[in-house]
C-alpha cells in the first residue's frame, strides 16, 4: 500500500507548479490528483483518486502504456467531455508513474493567430513594415522593386530619400514616446525612381514594452506626380498671362505713339507701323492661346502623316522674299496629334521672322533616321535600334550663338533683334516634348541655323 500521507507531503511542491500532475500505480490507478489537473480536466481531487486513469481521460489503458516514459501532445478528454490538447510528460520510479500535463490551448490560439497574422502580412495588397526589427511585407517589396533577398538584414536609411532620413528620424522617435503619426516620405527604388508614401505609424509594442514603430504605407506617387504637375501649370500660365499683359502693353505703348504722329502728320509708314504693331498683337495672342491650349492638353495621341503636314503648312507660308526647298518622302507617319501643325508653322515662321537676308532660303528635308538606346531587360542591358521620323529646317539667316541655343526654347525669351517673345520655339518644344520627341538647333554652313527635330516614328512604335 502506497502512504496517501507521505506522498502528499512530497509533492507539496507540486499544488504550485502551473500544470497538471498526476501519480498512479503501476496499474495506472490514480494515487495523486494536483490542483492543477483539477483545473485542466475539471475531476476533483476526491473523483479523480482511485479511480483508473483510462476512465478520468477516456484514454484505452494500452495507450497509456503508450505513453510511459515518453513525452509529447495529444487531445484529452475533460470530464464534461470536452477536448482539450495538451503536452505530456511521463516518468516511472519505484512504483508508482508520474504524468505531467500542459494546456496548449493559449500557445496553440497564439500560433494561430501569429500564423493568421503572418499570411495577412504577406498577402496584403497594403504595404506593412515593422521599425526596430526592419520588417516588411511582399507588397513594399514589389513596389521598390528589389527581391526580398536582397533587402534581408537591410537597414531602412538607403531606402529613404536623402533628403527625408532625418524627417524619418524624427518621427520615429516621436512614436517611441507614444505617438501615432501620419506624415509623407519618399523611398528609392531599385531603379532609381522616386516613390512617394503616405504613412501612418505607432508604437510596435510587446509584453508592455516598445520595441518600435510600425504602420501602413500607401503608394501617393501618381497623387504627387499629379499636384506637381497642376502646380507646373498654373506657374506656366502665370508667366504667359504675365508676357501677355507685358507685350500687349508695349505694343499697345508704340500703336498710341503713332496714332498721335498721325494726328500732327498724317504718313504712310504710321499706317503700315501700325498694322505691323496689331499684327504682332494678335500672332501673340495666336500665341499664347496655342501654348495654353498644349500646357491644358490631355490629348491621346494619334497616327499623323507629317508628309502631308508638312506640305500644307509651306503650302500656307505668305512670304513673297521666302525661298522655300522641300524634300518630303511620301507617308511619313508618327505618333503626335493635329497640334503638331502648330510645332511646323511655328519653326517655319521662325526661320523667316528671324532671317534678315533679303532673300529669304529655307531647306526642309524630312526622312527616317535609326538610333541605338540602350535599356535594361530582364536585367540586362541590351541595344534596341529606334527609328525616328527626322525633321531639318535650315535656313541663311544670322545664326543663333551657342549660349543661346538651349535659351531660345524657354518662355519668355526675347530675341534681342527683334524684342519678339519666343513663345513660338515654346510652344515646339513643349509640343515635342509631349510626343516623346526631340529638338534642338545646330549651326548651318557656311550661315544661319538648323533646326532638328525627331519625332516617334509609328513603325518602330508598331515594331515594339
Amino acid at each position: 500500500m502506497v502512504n496517501r500521507q507521505k506522498l502528499n507531503k512530497e509533492l507539496r511542491l507540486a499544488e504550485l507548479l502551473p500544470y497538471a500532475v498526476i501519480i498512479t500505480d503501476l496499474d495506472f490507478i490514480v494515487l495523486y490528483w494536483s490542483e492543477g489537473a483539477e483545473k485542466l480536466l475539471g475531476w476533483k481531487k476526491k473523483e479523480a483518486e482511485d479511480r483508473p486513469l483510462s476512465e478520468l481521460l477516456d484514454v484505452e489503458e494500452e495507450e497509456l502504456f503508450k505513453t510511459s516514459d515518453v513525452e509529447g501532445s495529444r487531445f484529452f478528454q475533460r470530464k464534461d467531455g470536452s477536448k482539450i490538447n495538451c503536452e505530456f510528460k511521463s516518468v516511472s520510479y519505484d512504483d508508482k508513474r508520474v504524468f505531467v500535463l500542459r494546456d496548449l490551448t493559449e500557445q496553440y490560439e497564439r500560433e494561430r493567430h501569429l500564423e493568421s497574422y503572418h499570411e495577412f502580412f504577406e498577402r496584403a495588397q497594403d504595404m506593412f513594415f515593422r521599425i526596430g526589427k526592419f520588417e516588411f511585407n511582399p507588397k513594399l517589396v514589389d513596389v521598390l522593386g528589389y527581391s526580398k533577398n536582397e533587402l534581408a538584414g537591410i537597414s531602412l536609411s538607403p531606402l529613404v530619400h536623402p533628403d527625408d532620413v532625418k524627417k524619418i528620424q524624427e518621427e520615429f522617435f516621436r512614436v517611441l514616446k507614444g505617438e501615432t503619426r501620419s506624415y509623407e516620405v519618399r523611398m528609392v527604388s531599385k531603379t532609381g525612381d522616386v516613390v512617394w508614401f503616405e504613412v501612418v505609424a505607432w508604437p510596435w509594442k510587446s509584453g508592455g514594452l516598445t520595441l518600435g514603430s510600425e504602420g501602413i504605407l500607401r503608394d501617393i506617387t501618381k497623387r504627387k506626380m499629379d499636384e506637381l504637375s497642376t502646380k507646373r501649370l498654373i506657374e506656366r500660365l502665370e508667366v504667359l498671362n504675365s508676357v501677355l499683359r507685358h507685350d500687349l502693353s508695349n505694343y499697345l505703348s508704340v500703336i498710341g505713339n503713332y496714332v498721335e504722329l498721325m494726328e500732327e502728320e498724317p504718313k504712310k509708314e504710321y499706317v503700315e507701323k501700325i498694322q505691323s504693331m496689331v499684327k504682332r498683337a494678335l500672332e501673340l495672342i495666336k500665341d499664347i492661346k496655342v501654348v495654353e491650349d498644349a500646357e491644358r492638353a490631355g490629348r491621346v495621341l494619334k497616327v499623323i502623316n507629317l508628309s502631308d503636314v508638312l506640305i500644307n503648312e509651306i503650302d500656307a507660308i505668305d512670304a513673297p522674299n521666302a525661298i522655300i526647298k522641300a524634300d518630303v518622302p511620301e507617308d511619313l507617319h508618327i505618333w503626335a496629334d493635329e497640334m503638331v501643325n502648330s510645332v511646323i508653322s511655328n519653326i517655319l515662321r521662325n526661320a523667316i521672322i528671324h532671317n534678315d537676308k533679303e532673300e529669304k532660303r529655307i531647306d526642309l528635308t524630312a526622312r527616317k533616321v535609326r538610333e541605338s538606346d540602350i535599356e535594361w531587360i530582364d536585367e540586362e542591358k541590351v541595344k534596341e535600334e529606334i527609328e525616328w521620323v527626322e525633321i531639318r529646317v535650315a535656313d541663311n539667316g544670322p545664326g543663333i550663338p551657342d549660349d543661346m541655343k538651349e535659351e531660345i526654347f524657354k518662355e519668355g525669351v526675347k530675341d534681342q533683334t527683334t524684342g519678339r517673345t519666343g513663345l513660338g520655339l515654346f510652344l515646339v518644344k513643349t509640343l515635342v516634348m509631349r510626343y516623346g520627341g526631340r529638338i534642338w538647333v545646330e549651326d548651318n554652313e557656311p550661315e544661319g541655323s538648323v533646326f532638328i527635330i525627331r519625332f516617334r516614328s509609328v513603325e518602330n512604335l508598331y515594331d515594339s
